[in-house]
This record gives C-alpha cells, structure tokens and sequence, in this order.
C-alpha cells in the first residue's frame, strides 16, 4: 500500500509495464491528493479500467493536445469501469483526486491488451 501525494515533479522513470496481462494497485490517497496513471497506447488499442474506493473520489481519463486536456471519461463515486480505446496511438491519463478531508483507499485495475503499456505517472 502506498500513501500518494501531491504530484510536485512527475516521475518519468517509473518503470513501465505492458500488455498483455492485468495489474490490480491499491493506493491510500491523502486529503487533498491525487493519484495519475500513464497509458501509451497504440491506435485502437484497448485498456479495461475498474476501481473501487472506500469513499467518493473525483475521476477522469484524459488526454493532452498541446495546450489543451481534454477528459474522455469524468465522474465522481465510489466505483467504475470503463474502457480505453486509443482513437490515435499516444498517451492517456486515468486520474483519481480526493477532495474529502478523510484518507481514501483506491483499488485499481488495468487489464492491458498486447499494445498497451502502463505505469504510474504521479503518485
């Protein structure tokens, strides 16, 4: 288990995993912090996503294109699952923020088809 806090630098040398295979992660997010994940997927690749967490979490899976972030999924709950699919070969960011004032546990899964990768990019 791991306590995530606020993203000051992004670690890009976290070690990356890829498909295929299913990874299942469970994180204590801090009030106030926020946990993101790193998927470089290839163009129509797939990545099943599901979680749950003990208390309500804001949720999102994003892109960024130039300036712009533009989010895919969005929401806020205690659980979800929703799929990835790579409208274009790049990077996107499923992301979960705890904005109570109460630590949160987050278990998630991310099932990685054979061109998907994943690691954790802030945490």
């Amino acid at each position: 288990m791991l306590l995530a806090t606020l993203c000051v630098s992004c670690d890009s040398s976290a070690e990356q995993v890829c498909g295929p295979q299913v990874i299942s992660e469970q994180i204590v997010l801090a009030p106030g912090r926020f946990v993101e994940a790193e998927l470089d997927l290839e163009q129509d690749a797939q990545t099943a996503i599901e979680f749950t967490a003990n208390g309500a979490l804001a949720y999102d899976v994003h892109i960024h294109r130039g300036d712009d972030v533009i989010n895919l999924v969005e929401g806020v709950g205690t659980e979800g699952t929703y799929d990835v699919v790579a409208d274009e070969a790049g990077l996107y960011f499923p992301m979960w923020s705890n904005a109570t004032d109460v630590p949160i546990t987050l278990d998630a899964t991310f099932e990685l088809a054979d061109d998907a990768c994943w690691r954790w990019f802030s945490r």
